[in-house]
């Protein structure tokens, strides 16, 4: 009876990590491999709605009002541009952390992100910024995610090559899930 309540207890905290760690990512990113690696974005299921962009900035405090948050980079456009790279490199000097674009709307520019390879996405219809309203992990790619936004209101962006950063809460949340199954263990074994 113990066994079959921990197991299920167990399952159930796994699955919740599971669902947890494909909805609920936060707009906060970093390159897989080393700061030379290409990212590559690419506009899918419908593309962009006619005049909306979608780049790449700064993260720093996920507040594109301020500081660095200002320096942004354009990526895709609309039908026109639906597919662009960029790579995250320490600038030569070795003062810090620049986004380059390969290709895509600002191709060649460059952006500034301090001592951290860190950025997050936008959208951007021309007049104001938006940040994704929903971000989802690709469940059959470890490295995918896709980017949506209500204001942009028609399909998806896909962002390869790049790792979510796991919030405080994620961590506070799976300490808490592991001590509480161990505490229940515990209380398991001196009831005996």
């Amino acid at each position: 009876m113990k066994k079959g309540f921990l197991a299920g207890v167990w399952l159930f905290f796994m699955y919740f990590m599971y669902v947890g760690a494909c909805y609920a990512i936060p707009n906060h990113f970093v390159p897989v491999g080393s700061p030379q690696e290409a990212l590559t974005v690419e506009a899918s299921q419908g593309g962009l709605q006619s005049g909306w962009y979608f780049g790449v900035f700064d993260w720093q405090g996920n507040n594109m009002s301020q500081g660095n948050n200002m320096s942004k980079v354009l990526l895709l456009l609309s039908e026109s541009v639906t597919s662009a790279q960029f790579k995250v490199e320490e600038k030569q000097d070795g003062s810090g952390y620049q986004i380059s674009v390969i290709e895509g709307v600002d191709k060649g520019e460059t952006l500034d992100i301090g001592d951290s390879e860190d950025f997050s996405f936008f959208f951007y219809n021309g007049t104001n910024y938006y940040e994704p309203d929903n971000i989802i992990k690709d469940i059959n790619n470890e490295y995918s995610y896709y980017f949506s936004n209500k204001n942009q209101k028609t399909g998806t962006v896909k962002g390869n090559d790049i790792s979510a950063v796991p919030t405080p809460q994620s961590f506070i949340l799976l300490l808490s899930g592991v001590l509480g199954l161990v505490g229940l263990t515990r209380r398991g074994q001196l009831t005996k």
